[in-house]
């Protein structure tokens, strides 16, 4: 079942949203992470920071397994604080490239924030662990 944006968010003069997490998220990334999230069954985040992006999956789609790699133990503790009772979220303190050398896990969907001149490698790093009908969403620093 699909689930339509329905999340009252404050935002700034500029669109980012103002919420009880911090972050930083234009409300139409955070409308094209709610979106592209509905049907998928088994997520990747990579880059938990506070949990805001986290907290907005979990809501946008209660049914899929998220999880969400951070290698801050502070941004892992404040965003498990911030998605308390979220139940689909497994938190991990982790390097991304680490933890995706060891996994044999496959992802329908994987988001990550990062500089376009990190786009090339991050895609070659995960291609081996991205199911047939995925998403790849890059939002560009």
């Amino acid at each position: 079942k699909e689930r339509p944006f329905h999340l009252s968010l404050d935002t700034d003069q500029h669109g980012m949203i103002k919420c009880h997490i911090d972050g930083w998220m234009h409300i139409d990334e955070a409308k094209v992470l709610w979106q592209t999230i509905q049907h998928r069954k088994n997520c990747l985040e990579l880059g938990t920071y506070k949990g805001l992006s986290t907290w907005i999956l979990s809501q946008a789609n209660p049914d899929c397994k998220i999880t969400s790699l951070d290698i801050f133990p502070e941004n892992t503790s404040a965003a498990k604080l911030n998605c308390v009772g979220k139940n689909n979220i497994n938190f991990l303190t982790e390097d991304s490239n680490e933890w995706l050398s060891n996994s044999t896990e496959k992802f329908d969907w994987v988001f990550d924030s990062l500089n376009v001149d990190q786009v090339q490698s991050r895609y070659v790093v995960l291609r081996n662990f991205i199911k047939e009908d995925h998403n790849l969403i890059f939002f560009l620093k």
